[in-house]
């Protein structure tokens, strides 16, 4: 098996962009991932500073950029492209070796990851891409610069538009009759006069006598303890809660994810499956020099984690009909055919349809198999052919997919990558961790 050795022309220079200054890397790992924010590097630099003098310049909090270069016996790089941008965590002497410095930094995000909210906010009316922008500003970013989004993080997070809140959790009665049994998303308003209370709901059973034909409003006489109550839908972030950690949370409805790329700008985004592939990556058992460039690793599937049954319980109904038991299921079929039968469930209350249910019981069940499966390959160098531009290559990016063939795994297929890093110690080599498309399954609505 032929390794292609023309892939080590590839190297990782730090530019320390608040002082105009350019160093090569003895050594260096650099991580970069979709799924595990914030992407890190830790770099040493050699003999070509003097070691006081750089730490007194370069300080924890400065700005740094890593730039992919490769050389092939020219002065000037053929290739020369952002990795990761962001702020330096540490400079420190290294251990080993009084002539070499270690820089410890991490990406842009890092900013989101380090900052807790020092007050209550509470949102009732924004995007995504709102809930996300006002984070960033928080902690030094204007989104119109640093914030790059699609459609669904246009979507709305949070939202009382056309009434849009809820009802109360206790019954609204009045002197003549009881809208407990109204067992709807009801919006109550008093109007002016008195009276008359205007739900957000279409269409009512047993709609009071003065109802609208359509049920949209019911004349009820004036509320005994007092008047009919509003209840807005509210987003709230606690004291003390990371704000990276609570974006997370909203994003998780729609399976968005907030990460850096190269430049440093923050992309909120799903992962994206269904793009053609970007790269090969190959090992052949047989075949001509350079036609092969993967030297190690494969698959990995640990079962531990992974059940052939996953089931989501939620409830639904109420009022005089009762509340009835939802059941949505997920049936991961190679566990079973594999003779592996276990069983998993969840009690989710907020869950109140089938299809919800059905939904979040898949979305389970990918996250367990994500998590016990996936391809783990080493290629040298850190950048490869293009499929998309042929002619071109470019280092390997995150949320990209990578056909695969590997004859000695039996293995020929396209796959998402997802975890990427970066390392010379002292090798020039990238590690791939990729996964199977299907279980790229984050939404929970």
């Amino acid at each position: 098996m032929a390794i292609d050795a023309g892939w080590l022309d590839d190297e990782i220079v730090v530019s320390l962009t608040g002082k105009d200054v350019t160093a090569r890397c003895i050594d260096y790992t650099v991580k970069c991932s979709v799924f595990q924010q914030p992407s890190a590097c830790v770099l040493r630099l050699g003999e070509q500073f003097d070691l006081r003098e750089f730490m007194t310049a370069h300080k924890a909090g400065d700005p740094f950029e890593l730039r992919m270069q490769r050389f092939t016996g020219n002065e000037v790089p053929d290739l020369d492209v952002p990795l990761q941008t962001g702020r330096i965590d540490a400079v420190d002497p290294t251990d080993s070796d009084e002539t070499t410095i270690e820089i410890r930094g991490r990406d842009n995000i890092a900013a989101l990851f380090d900052s807790y909210f020092m007050q209550e906010d509470s949102y009732t009316e924004a995007t995504f891409y709102d809930l996300t922008a006002k984070q960033m500003k928080a902690v030094g970013f204007e989104a119109a610069d640093w914030l790059v989004t699609g459609e669904t993080g246009r979507q709305k997070a949070i939202t009382n538009a056309g009434g849009g809140m809820k009802r109360s959790s206790a019954p609204v009665r009045t002197d003549t009759t009881t809208v407990e049994h109204l067992d709807y998303a009801w919006v109550w308003t008093q109007l002016s006069g008195g009276g008359a209370a205007k739900s957000n709901i279409c269409s009512v059973p047993n709609a009071p006598a003065g109802s609208d034909k359509d049920g949209k409003s019911a004349l009820v006489e004036t509320v005994s303890g007092g008047q009919a109550k509003q209840e807005i839908k509210t987003l709230k972030a606690t004291i003390g809660t990371q704000r990276l950690g609570w974006l997370k949370e909203q994003y998780k409805r729609v399976g968005l994810f907030l990460w850096c790329i190269p430049n440093g700008q923050f992309l909120l985004s799903a992962p994206n499956a269904e793009q053609e592939p970007a790269f090969r990556i190959q090992r052949l058992l047989s075949g001509a020099a350079g036609t092969s460039n993967i030297i190690g690793g494969g698959p990995k599937n640990d079962t531990v984690q992974r059940y052939s049954h996953t089931r989501v319980y939620g409830r639904a109904g109420g009022g005089k009909g009762g509340r009835g038991r939802i059941v949505g299921e997920y049936i991961d079929q190679a566990m079973i055919d594999g003779g592996l039968i276990k069983q998993i469930s969840y009690e989710e209350t907020d869950i109140k349809t089938t299809k919800a249910a059905d939904n979040l019981a898949r979305r389970y069940a990918a996250d367990a198999r994500r998590s016990a499966r996936s391809m783990q390959y080493t290629v040298p160098g850190h950048s490869a052919p293009s499929l998309v531009q042929p002619g071109k290559r470019f280092p390997f990016y995150v949320n990209t997919m990578v056909h695969v063939v590997d004859e000695k795994c039996g293995i020929d297929g396209v796959y998402y990558l997802g975890d990427v890093e970066f390392k010379r110690q002292p090798h020039t080599t990238t590690t791939l961790t990729l996964y199977w498309p299907e279980d790229l399954v984050f939404a929970e609505e």
